[in-house]
């Protein structure tokens, strides 16, 4: 077997380590000074129909050559500065109106496991908890539910009952929720729904279920 490293050089642009089949090719690369792939594509601008047929040559790719870019891919590190690399690039760039709408059309109808929608949840809180030097997320939340649902507290004799104006909105970290509000005490959670909800019944009850199951609680819901 040849030896892989008998036959390298450097990129003369970022310095990468190059790999060559054979002592001709090596020259030949010598010769023409020749750069990596990545920067002999960095800064290339391409016609309007290259783009066109990569698009369609990805499009028409058979899951077989997928799987073995995926494959290919699996367990490749990315290093600091590379990535730090990305962000820059993407820093402060725009979207196009195309380019949003076909983003659009890719994730519309994609459909989310229960496990995968908790952990979105759970991450984006613990980012909002970061932003701004905020060492807290408070959620909105709307000031005229409150007397409703203390009100509602009351006639089931709840004495300790938790809101956004009574120490916070209570807070179900494993699922990434927050409740209108809660007694511990009697473990009931009260939900108001305004009146969009009307239009996300489903979501709502999906969630109602997870909270159930969670905290193993009554559920009680109040609607505008």
């Amino acid at each position: 077997m040849k030896e892989k490293t008998k036959w390298i050089r450097n990129c003369p642009n970022c310095g990468s380590v190059l790999f060559y089949v054979d002592k001709f090719k090596l020259n030949r690369a010598n010769d023409s000074k020749s750069k990596c792939k990545s920067c002999s594509l960095r800064g290339r601008v391409f016609t309007e129909e290259a783009k066109r047929n990569m698009s369609i040559a990805q499009q028409n790719m058979t899951d077989e050559t997928k799987s073995k870019i995926s494959n290919g891919l699996m367990g490749h590190r990315i290093s600091e500065e590379t990535r730090r690399k990305i962000s820059e690039s993407h820093m402060g760039k725009s979207l196009s109106t195309n380019h949003k709408l076909k983003l659009s059309e890719t994730l519309t109808g994609r459909i989310h496991s229960k496990e995968h929608k908790r952990k979105i949840r759970k991450s984006y809180c613990e980012y909002l908890k970061k932003c701004g030097g905020k060492t807290e997320f408070i959620p909105t939340y709307n000031k005229s539910s409150i007397p409703i649902i203390e009100a509602k507290a009351k006639e089931l004799g709840i004495t300790d009952l938790q809101h956004a104006e009574n120490g916070g909105e209570y807070h179900i970290k494993e699922l990434g929720y927050w409740v209108d509000g809660y007694s511990a005490e009697k473990n009931i959670v009260i939900e108001y729904d305004e009146k969009h909800h009307k239009r996300q019944v489903e979501k709502d009850q999906r969630r109602q279920k997870e909270i159930i199951e969670n905290l193993n609680c009554e559920f009680i819901r109040i609607s505008e």
